[in-house]
């Protein structure tokens, strides 16, 4: 990897460009650019940004933040960042699109609703170890412990 200006560079053996600060991209050698610069090609736009209008920006559902475009500024404390996209947190029996928008211990299911892991059970409204007992004959459940027996 190449430091160039305080961003890291993937070292290429197959570009021709003389200079850690060049790139080449379509037949010629071009300057690398930081978010903000006035750019020709996304290869040489650094910090996650792409060359749109001419400049290096921050792509949809990133924000600048020091040099660098970065995903989750945008989303609120109630929403997740995931695969550049914002999802809102939502409660048990609530529609969901994925598992990471569900509480502890839940998923997203088949019917697209959150609901608890298997062994677990609503508790409270969260998703807690279940009170029914799974023990086998030698076992006796103990505040959601199994403990051996013996007779």
């Amino acid at each position: 990897m190449n430091n160039i200006g305080g961003y890291c560079r993937k070292l290429s053996y197959t570009d021709p460009c003389d200079s850690a600060s060049m790139v080449y991209a379509n037949g010629s050698c071009v300057q690398i650019t930081k978010p903000g610069d006035e750019c020709i090609h996304d290869l040489q736009c650094l910090g996650g940004s792409i060359c749109t209008d001419s400049y290096c920006k921050c792509p949809q559902s990133t924000a600048y933040c020091d040099g660098y475009c970065i995903g989750s500024v945008l989303c609120n404390l109630n929403e997740i960042f995931l695969n550049n996209r914002c999802f809102k947190r939502v409660i048990l029996n609530e529609t969901c699109f994925i598992s990471q928008q569900c509480p502890n211990n839940a998923i997203c299911d088949y019917a697209a609703r959150c609901t608890c892991l298997t062994g677990m059970a609503v508790v409270n409204g969260q998703c807690q170890p279940s009170p029914i007992n799974y023990c086998d004959d030698i076992e006796v459940m103990v505040g959601y412990h199994l403990n051996l027996t013996y007779y």
